[in-house]
């Protein structure tokens, strides 16, 4: 791989770990929030993140992958 596609390889993976660790805050924020005790939608959105942060921390991991070749 060349020297400029490794960088922007890097340049994604920053940005997409950026990502899931904001959802990860917010998820954690919500729910330490004292409405989440009462917002059962809130708990069905937490979920979503969840799932949407597994298959984030996949292609990050996967993309690591490939920029170490």
């Amino acid at each position: 791989m060349r020297k400029n596609e490794r960088m922007a390889l890097n340049e994604i993976v920053e940005s997409l770990n950026e990502i899931h660790n904001n959802l990860e805050k917010e998820k954690d924020s919500s729910l330490n929030s004292d409405e989440y005790l009462f917002d059962y939608y809130l708990s069905d959105l937490v979920e979503v993140v969840d799932d949407e942060m597994f298959k984030l921390k996949k292609v990050i991991k996967r993309l690591t992958e490939l920029n170490g070749k």
